[in-house]
């Protein structure tokens, strides 16, 4: 059923690159009357995206405080069956899914041109993406400016 009693509070939509992360940041609300399930094992899932991993999926605690910000490991290459219109889900018990109406879009755009895994170049953990700036014509500039983005890894 779709839970007409809380809102779920995301952007419309977020652009990525393939081979590097993207966080959406996710806040939702529920009716006074539903505040309750959250005591109960809840769990945050998000209808459509099959990324693996997902690097951190929203935990209890992070439920509790209605917080449901996700970070996903996008791949490279990006197979574009892999993300459309993702809906984010709350499942505290069978008498209570909240099945959110708002979606996000996440547009990946293939950076195949500015990409290389860093596991093998400058001795940079296997995380480390490496993108080079791009000048206003879109021509690759020299090595000049380097970009590292480091994806967070999941708690042990």
């Amino acid at each position: 059923a779709l839970c007409q009693n809380g809102k779920v509070l995301i952007p419309s939509g977020i652009k990525a690159l393939s081979g590097s992360c993207v966080l959406i940041p996710c806040r939702f609300t529920l009716e006074s009357k539903y505040e309750s399930s959250l005591t109960r094992p809840c769990k945050g899932t998000w209808n459509r995206v099959i990324v693996k991993p997902v690097l951190m999926a929203p935990t209890r605690d992070d439920l509790l405080e209605k917080n449901c910000t996700t970070i996903l490991n996008l791949p490279y290459p990006y197979p574009r069956s892999y993300l459309s219109q993702s809906f984010f889900n709350l499942e505290c018990d069978k008498s209570l899914p909240f099945k959110f109406p708002e979606s996000i879009n996440i547009d990946v755009k293939d950076n195949s041109q500015f990409y290389c895994e860093a596991s093998n170049y400058l001795g940079l953990q296997k995380s480390t993406v490496i993108q080079l700036a791009q000048n206003s014509y879109g021509k690759e500039m020299a090595n000049i400016f380097v970009y590292l983005h480091h994806c967070p890894s999941t708690p042990t």
